[in-house]
């Protein structure tokens, strides 16, 4: 008899750790699995990303900069109307980017890369698939192209200050519906990305305006710097 009891113990202590194992296994799977993106297609990515942009700026709280705001206001931030989301691409054609452009102005970019392991995120890191652009504040640009020295030649507004343009250099390019590219330029120490279109095999810097090819070495136009800063407040 005992021997029966002490083997219906045992049996119920091996159930009891087996349940235990998998309730662990299922939270650390929620917690630390990632997703790649590979499994989505282009066209799943932009709704995808459409669907966190309406959460966030549309039905949600974030808004975007008061562009024509007085100099020093406080709190200068307008709720975003409308927006439209385009696919963007790297130099090798491969879609690692999003474009939202945001009614009555303003833009940013998403990048889009493999979610980070869930258990960074307790630490303050960004870990979505999708990450935005540290421009999503203040994403003001100016056309320039550079001299013969290798600096840069502003173009001024009526004031003679440096003109500010509060839509991408992509729409303000007249180029919104074209094939969008983000390239990777190197200057010194520093990566920029360069919003481009291409024109026969050949990309077109949209901050100048002018053509450029990867195996020539020239100094290129660059207004603002794109980047993405890996902390939990750019997660989409």
């Amino acid at each position: 008899m005992d021997d029966k009891n002490s083997k219906k113990k045992k049996l119920r202590i091996i159930i009891s750790l087996t349940l235990v194992l998998i309730l662990i296994g299922g939270v650390l799977g929620m917690v630390f699995c990632n997703q790649k993106a590979s499994r989505y297609t282009e066209a799943e990515h932009i709704e995808r990303v459409r669907q966190r942009i309406q959460k966030k700026y549309i039905d949600g709280n974030s808004m975007i900069r008061e562009y024509d705001a007085p100099e020093g206001k406080i709190n200068a931030f307008v709720k975003a109307t409308d927006f439209e989301v385009f696919p963007i691409y790297d130099e090798k054609d491969i879609m690692k980017y999003c474009l939202v452009e945001f009614q009555p102005y303003g833009f940013l970019f998403v990048k889009i890369r493999d979610e980070q392991l869930k258990g960074f995120s307790w630490l303050g890191a960004s870990t979505s698939m999708y990450m935005l652009s540290s421009t999503a504040g203040e994403p003001a640009w100016t056309p320039c192209t550079i001299d013969e020295n290798g600096a840069p030649i502003w173009e001024k507004d009526n004031y003679g200050e440096k003109a500010k343009y509060y839509r991408s250099p992509f729409a303000e390019r007249g180029k919104q519906y074209d094939k969008k590219y983000l390239v990777s330029y190197q200057a010194d120490d520093t990566v920029y990305l360069i919003p481009a279109i291409k024109t026969d095999e050949k990309f077109v810097n949209l901050y100048s305006n002018e053509e450029f090819d990867f195996n020539v070495s020239k100094k290129q136009a660059v207004s603002g710097y794109i980047h993405f800063i890996n902390k939990k407040h750019f997660d989409l």
